[in-house]
């Protein structure tokens, strides 16, 4: 074993670390050592630590004349400061940064402001309230033709007790007949009595238009508020949208919100 591990190392250079690898791992297949083989992979590694070493030593050989280079240049008097061009547009270009980001956030929060009067519209139920309105002026309708049809019944009523004798006429009062009749009598109990119930049905349908027309004036002023409620709402919408875009303008713009909400606040 000693004449195999001999002639192979002997043989190579003693400052080559992968000669003495590749000699021990001829030893190792030679003698089916595992201590060969082990020593020939860590000396392998130990070469590529050396290779990855020169490396940076030669990047640091470069970093120390780049340093060298840039302290002789700022000491020297060829140096110039940088200008107050070169200073704004890097100032510029860190406030240009934060505007982007303000902006971003702002039509994140307005994007969220939209989701919210979307929500909030759907939420006021517009559609219920037309539908209310609609079944309202149905009502108003039906009571309106209750009202016109108690009306011309009332006209009949008082156009009949007009032409009725004992009444007022168009041309004076009308004369009573004197006949002993008991025809001519009874005649005139029945006309009394048709007077008196025209008269009280005339009465009645006078409350009863009265009565329609307060509930006809209840019903429309209903709908009259839910009308001014609907109004509302399509003008705060219509406020909340004119505000999104006044700010989504001012953004565009470059204006400062701070400076801009301070101005309508005075």
């Amino acid at each position: 074993e000693s004449s195999s591990y001999a002639t192979p190392l002997n043989s190579t250079k003693k400052d080559d670390p992968i000669a003495i690898a590749d000699a021990l791992a001829a030893v190792a297949a030679g003698s089916e050592s595992g201590m060969a083989a082990s020593a020939s992979k860590m000396l392998r590694g130990y070469h590529s630590m050396q290779a990855e070493l020169e490396e940076v030593k030669a990047k640091n050989v470069e970093l120390s004349k780049e340093v060298e280079e840039l302290t002789e240049t700022m000491t020297s008097k060829q140096f110039k400061a940088p200008s107050a061009w070169a200073e704004r547009e890097v100032k510029y270009k860190l406030e240009k940064k934060e505007w982007e980001e303000e902006v971003e956030d702002k039509n994140a929060k307005i994007t969220a402001l939209v989701s919210e009067n979307e929500m909030l519209r759907s939420e006021k139920g517009t559609d219920d309230l037309n539908k209310k309105i609609v079944e309202l002026e149905s009502e108003i309708v039906v009571l309106r033709n209750k009202y016109e049809d108690a009306k011309a019944s009332l006209h009949d009523m008082q156009v009949s007790s007009l032409m009725s004798a004992g009444e007022f006429s168009m041309s004076g009062v009308k004369p009573v007949a004197h006949d002993d009749d008991v025809r001519s009598m009874v005649d005139k109990i029945e006309s009394e009595s048709e007077s008196h119930e025209a008269s009280s049905s005339r009465q009645k349908d006078t409350v009863d238009e009265h009565v329609m027309q307060e509930e006809l004036d209840k019903v429309q002023r209903e709908k009259e508020k839910i009308i001014s409620k609907i109004s509302q709402a399509e003008e705060a919408d219509a406020t909340n949208v004119l505000l999104a875009e006044a700010e989504i303008a001012l953004l565009e713009s470059g204006v400062d919100m701070e400076d801009t909400a301070k101005i309508v606040e005075l």
